[in-house]
């Protein structure tokens, strides 16, 4: 039981750091600022 709740807890650390590096990756790369794009 323990190895099992280990691995869960690996696989969600993993989990979250792919989606923190994809979320900053697509933050860093859309064209402009928040500031300055235009919504209207």
């Amino acid at each position: 039981m323990l190895n099992y709740l280990i691995r869960r807890i690996a696989i969600a650390l993993m989990t979250l750091l792919l989606v923190t590096f994809v979320v900053y990756a697509l933050i860093r790369h859309i064209p402009g600022t928040p500031l300055t794009s235009d919504p209207g």
